[in-house]
């Protein structure tokens, strides 16, 4: 398809909605200030008791009840939903070098993976990325379930599950907390029409799409990267390193 559509002159984006997510966003824009200084580690981190049965969902679990054909792909949470994180890490990072990646089916209710842990090579850092489904104790979506840290040679920045961001820099006293006027409960959808807005907005001036299908093919290799990595046991170098 990405193919036939340079060929013909067709612009295309791939709508990636969780790098359009206000945090994540906000994220770039304080790296790129460099208030941390230099990042050399990043951790991501998502979980929800989607897969597994709860006193809330005693019968069909969240995510199953939600989306019930999740149940029966082989191939699940990496390539449904941590695709998402790996993407936000390349937003934030550059292309992957190298990964490698672990994952385990834990609820009898799938035949997919929905545990993951990924270990993700760049150009200056690495990033530690998990994603799980059978987590009990956290709260099911709308609510914010994700977190984000990323160290730098001058301070780290949090990302907490209530939307709030702290950074602390190396500066006796110089700790922050940023608290924007996050719409939580909104997120998702609000991600979403970002995503339409940038790409109305690209449409009218002409400039690239940020997450055009050139850009997203990379971020799809990454994570069918993964999937070579949990089945040899070894990391898998990227193509573009």
């Amino acid at each position: 398809i990405a193919a036939i559509a340079k060929q013909h002159g067709i612009r295309l984006m791939v709508h990636e909605n969780f790098r359009f997510r206000v945090w994540y966003r906000e994220v770039k824009r304080q790296l790129e200030s460099g208030i941390i200084g230099t990042p050399f580690y990043c951790r991501s981190d998502a979980r929800i008791p989607g897969t597994v049965r709860t006193s809330g969902f005693p019968e069909t679990p969240w995510s199953i009840k939600r989306q019930p054909f999740f149940a029966d792909l082989d191939r699940f949470l990496i390539l449904e939903s941590a695709i998402h994180q790996i993407d936000v890490c390349r937003f934030l990072f550059g292309d992957v070098r190298r990964i490698f990646a672990r994952a385990r089916q834990v609820s009898p209710d799938i035949k997919g993976e929905d545990l993951t842990s990924m270990m993700l090579d760049f150009d200056s850092l690495h990033a530690v990325v998990e994603r799980s489904y059978a987590s009990r104790g956290y709260p099911n979506p709308p609510l914010v379930t994700e977190t984000l840290a990323v160290e730098g040679d001058q301070g780290t920045l949090f990302l907490e599950r209530d939307g709030c961001m702290r950074i602390e820099v190396d500066v006796p006293g110089d700790r922050q907390t940023l608290r924007p006027d996050y719409d939580l409960e909104d997120a998702y959808p609000n991600s979403y029409a970002a995503a339409i807005r940038h790409f109305v907005e690209r449409l009218r001036d002409g400039a690239p799409f940020e997450t055009d299908i050139e850009d997203n093919l990379n971020t799809l290799a990454a994570t069918l990267a993964a999937y070579d990595s949990c089945a040899s046991g070894d990391a898998v170098v990227l193509g573009n390193e």
